[in-house]
């Protein structure tokens, strides 16, 4: 039997933390151990989390550091001491069978070919120019076959009718085999912006590796409002990983930049829409602080 690791990362949330954690305590089978990465350096979490596990048998390892969520998932890599290491959200609830449901597809691979499974978020929800078609057209973050689409942004899967094979994962449903998470690693590059490490991650290991999605795997993720970016600095996040994610896997040809610009228009629009509901400039305003950034490494 495959044993496992829960990593959370986690900033100022302590009751959806609870929460997540207990979920995970109603698995069978438990986790061998659940390592919570906490960015914040005081507090008591790490006492009210321990009366948690009381009697569970479940082992905690609870870390504290500078808020990143990237270099939080690493250093949680390098203390998790299961064959599979699950990543969780710390606002998301983790239905019974979760964890078995990933766990037989993986004892199912004789081969080892498969370095990551992923459960299937039952409320995913990309927002309204999702659901009117537009994120599609201009090949923005949407929903499709578990893709990275030529403009690089993810066409996330969002249910299957039991097992699909993907490219890419979404965070609060990812695994991967722990050997996997000993040649791969979140990209630091991302330290500081933190949209798109989950799925330039998962497509870096889907080259070399199977990557599965399964509907028996059923997660809620509730979205906390607490410790979020605001409008403006998740928008300058969006602009500069979106260059370095189409340089990274695209290059730099005529053609990828076309795609860029296309769904790079696509985001200006959304902006001018947003202003004209009355929702303020902040999408005009992040826009512009991330082509400014791109600027300045530029020069």
């Amino acid at each position: 039997m495959l044993t496992y690791s829960v990593i959370i990362c986690t900033l100022d949330r302590a009751e959806d933390l609870k929460r997540c954690i207990a979920s995970w305590l109603k698995q069978k089978p438990l986790p061998h151990d659940i390592v919570v990465v906490h960015g914040r350096q005081e507090g008591i979490l790490e006492e009210e989390l321990r009366k948690l596990l009381v009697g569970s048998a479940v082992e905690l390892c609870y870390l504290r550091m500078p808020p990143s969520l990237v270099r939080q998932r690493n250093s949680g890599i390098r203390q998790a001491k299961g064959d599979v290491v699950f990543f969780a959200d710390d606002d998301a609830v983790y239905l019974d069978g979760y964890a078995q449901a990933i766990l037989d597809v993986y004892q199912a691979d004789v081969t080892g070919s498969i370095g990551g499974v992923q459960g299937t978020i039952e409320n995913f929800d990309l927002g309204p120019a999702e659901r009117c078609g537009f994120s599609k057209f201009f090949l923005l973050t949407c929903f499709g076959n578990g893709s990275l689409q030529l403009s690089a942004w993810p066409a996330f899967c969002r249910s299957t009718s039991n097992l699909a094979q993907v490219e890419i994962f979404s965070g609060p449903a990812m695994s991967y085999r722990k050997k996997v998470l000993q040649e791969f690693q979140f990209n630091e590059m991302f330290a500081r912006y933190w949209v798109g490490d989950d799925f330039e991650m998962s497509y870096r290991v889907s080259r070399k590796y199977k990557l599965f999605q399964t509907s028996d795997a059923r997660l809620l993720h509730y979205m906390s409002p607490v410790s979020r970016d605001s409008e403006r600095r998740k928008c300058k996040m969006v602009v500069v990983n979106h260059y370095f994610l189409m340089r990274k896997f695209f290059g730099s040809t005529w053609k990828s930049w076309a795609y860029w610009c296309w769904s790079e228009l696509g985001l200006w629009m959304i902006a001018v829409l947003c202003l004209v509901a009355g929702r303020g400039p902040a999408r005009f305003l992040g826009m512009i602080d991330g082509y400014r950034e791109l600027w300045g490494m530029r020069r």
